[in-house]
Parts: structure tokens; sequence; C-alpha cells
């Protein structure tokens, strides 16, 4: 079987390798031919993750037989409009894809299915404060269609909204932002998976994150398991429940943000797709399933099918009871604005108790910016134990030894050890 996986950074590595040790002769497509995917791949081809003629084409000329992606909202839609194209297997429609994607049409499914959600507005190039009428300041503006907390900012009044828009319309391909009121909570996040229209929890993880206003969203850690849990749990999973019912999700992966605030779980954004903070990594160490098997096997068209890619991860999925025992945090360092000159020793991070993986996402000459969104990270750390404590002690070592030196050879790591500890 060939499979081409759509977008070759690093939070595709793993499944990259995955497909090969499963026997599965893998294409990456990337417009980036020195993407890390590209080097381990079978076979490279240049095409956008935004564009589906683009990726057709590719699979065409690579003979695939069939496309995924993950860690990544837009290419969602990417890989759906180009499986339809070819006559591909996929899990969702286009017209559910899009809803999956871009904000407009999400919220507008949020209305249609009752799903709690903070009050909105859509708005474009030719914004007046007026339209805004009706929302209760502070505000949060995003692109309907753009990922990693690009443009996404914290405002105090309608009025501030005309000074962002430009910077946050141009993340966005369509050319229109969503405006929404600000919900003060808890950010978790919700990932499962769907079979047959059954939906199977497998973690809900809190969300951590740093502000630098306006900017807002960060994502420094993912840990679990969830303060919010023993209060909401049920909740969290009921209304993820009925978004595959409202949505029409019958196959393929979850991953749900919500807010937990005073009026109790708001959904912030959906996605149907596996995580990008590093989830097929961490989820299988957790829970036993194996969710880049999963996904291989829906793209494949034989999903769960006796012998097949992912018949060992499907019989997990069925057996797993959420919740999973023991504690995990996954670490999201960055710096301060540098120039690096030098990383410290991926090695020396996999010897610290509970530490399942390491590594460091910035390479020496790189230059890096304030910390605005998701696309400065300088690397990631998983780390597994009994319980928080343990994963505690280790990410106190964690952030003791890593190491991202300037040309002064001065360490510019931003501690967040206090900020990322499991409770």
């Amino acid at each position: 079987m060939k499979l081409l996986i759509v977008g070759g950074g690093q939070g595709q590595l793993r499944a990259i390798r995955r497909a090969q040790q499963a026997g599965i002769r893998t294409v990456v497509s990337d417009m980036n031919p020195d993407a890390p995917g590209a080097a381990i791949a079978d076979a490279f081809a240049r095409a956008d993750t935004f564009d589906p003629e683009a990726t057709a084409a590719a699979a065409r000329c690579h003979g695939v037989d069939g496309i995924a992606t993950l860690g990544t909202d837009q290419p969602v839609l990417t890989v759906t409009r180009a499986a339809e194209q070819l006559g591909l297997p996929r899990c969702l429609s286009v017209e559910q894809a899009l809803a999956l994607t871009n904000k407009r049409y999400m919220k507008r499914w949020f209305d249609e299915c009752g799903i709690p959600h903070s009050p909105y507005r859509i708005v474009g190039p030719g914004f007046q404060p007026g339209e805004l009428e009706g929302l209760r300041p502070p505000l949060v503006l995003k692109p309907v269609d753009s990922q990693g907390q690009r443009g996404v900012v914290r405002i105090e009044s309608a009025a501030q909204v005309a000074n962002y828009l430009p910077e946050t319309l141009s993340y966005s391909r369509e050319g229109f932002a969503v405006v929404e009121e600000f919900y003060p909570g808890q950010e978790i996040t919700f990932s499962g998976w769907v079979r047959e229209g059954r939906m199977f929890p497998l973690a809900i993880t809190d969300r951590l994150t740093k502000p630098f206003y306006p900017h807002i969203g960060v994502c420094i850690a993912h840990t679990y398991p969830s303060r919010s849990f023993a209060k909401h749990g049920r909740e969290i999973v009921d209304i993820s429940r009925r978004i595959v019912e409202g949505f029409g999700i019958r196959q393929g992966p979850l991953y749900f943000q919500m807010l937990i605030g005073p009026e109790g779980p708001r959904v912030n954004e959906v996605a149907a797709r596996i995580g990008g903070a590093y989830e097929d990594e961490f989820i299988p160490a957790l829970t036993g399933v194996d969710i880049d098997l999963l996904n291989f096997g829906e793209a494949l068209g034989s999903p769960g099918r006796p012998g097949g890619i992912d018949a060992e991860a499907s019989a997990a999925l069925e057996a797993f009871r959420c919740p999973a025992a023991g504690a995990l945090a996954v670490l999201l360092f960055f710096t301060e604005p540098m120039e690096v000159a030098g990383v410290g020793s991926e090695a020396a991070l996999r010897e610290i108790p509970g530490v399942l993986s390491a590594r460091y996402l910035l390479q020496p000459g790189r230059r890096v910016g304030p910390m605005h969104n998701s696309t400065g990270r300088a690397g990631y750390v998983i780390i597994k134990g009994s319980g928080p404590a343990a994963v505690n002690r280790s990410i106190d070592r964690v952030y003791r030894s890593l190491v991202l030196r300037d040309p002064s050879g001065k360490n510019r790591v931003l501690n967040f050890a206090r900020e990322s500890r499991v409770e």
C-alpha cells in the first residue's frame, strides 16, 4: 500500500516512520523540499498543503492508495477535496471538512446544533464598529481559516477591532475574521475517535497557555489528567458526543478545544484530526491505542478490518476505557527573541526519569521572534509518570536541562516549569 501524507513538518515525523514500520510506502507533500519529513519519506512531492488540486495531482502521479494528514487544521480540507477528486477513501464530506476548518461555517453549525459557545460576529475588510453591537468586551479576534494562533488577539473594546483587523485578516485566505466574547476559564482539549458513528473518548488534557498581550492562546503544555475532569468530565464527553452527532461525523479522529469557565464548558473550536501537540506520540503512551495506525486504516479504506493495518490498534480502541491511569505532560518550550547559536543534548533530556520523547526544533542560525504564536516553538518533551508528583519532578529537571544559546553564549530558554505543572 502507498500513502500520501500531506505535510512534512516535525508534527508528521512519527506518522511517516510509523507508516513505514507498518509496511506502507510513504509519499510526503509539502511546499518546502527541505521539510524534515521529505528526508525520511520514500518519495516527496512539492505541493502546498492548502492546495487540493496540487495535492490530487501529487497523489495521482505517485499512484497512492490513500491520503492522510495530522497535526494541523487546514490540510483536513485539502485532503478531503483531493480524495473526493480521485475517488479515494475519506472520513468527511467536503461540506463537513469546510465546517471543521473554517470558523465562519463552524460557528453556524454550533448555532444549529445547540453547541455552547461564545456569542460572535463575522467581520471583513469593510468592518464598522456597529457590527459588534450586542457583544460584551473584552473580545477575541481570530482569522476564520488559519491555525497555530496566528492573528489571534484579545481586544478590550469594539473600537479597537479596526486597529488589529488588517493583521488578523492577513492570516485568512478567505479574508474574514470572527470576533467573539472573551470567556475566562481553563482551556481543555478532548481527543477521541469515531468508528461507524460510535465515539470513543481517549484523553482530556489541560491546555496550558501563556498570554503575551494582545496575543493569547499560545500553548506551553498539555497536562494529564485534567484538573476539570472530576467536575466536568461527563459534561465534556456529552458535549463532544453532541458535536459528533450534530456535524454528522461517522469516522476518524476528533480534536476539540473547550473553555471551562463560570457558566460551565463552552466550545472554542473543533477539528476532525489528530492534535498538533504530538498527540500521536502521547496518546498511545497513555492509552495503548496507536492513533497513527487508526488514521492509516481510515485513509486506506480498511478501518478495523481483520488483518488490516490498524487491526491491533482497533482492538485496543474497543478495549480502552477512559480515563487512563497515570499522569503525563507535554512541554512545548520557547525562547526569548534571538539568533540560535547552539542547542542542548536531546540524549541528556531522554535520560531524565519519565521522559518518553524530547526534541529541539530550532537549529543554529535560526532567528526567533517574539512569542506570538506556535510557529516559534523551540521544541517539546513528553513526560509520563505514575502520578502528578513524579511528572512534576521531571518537569523541573527538564527545564533546568534545556539549552538554547544565543551568540553570546547565554541560555535564552523561557522557563515555564511552574506554569506547566500537573495538578
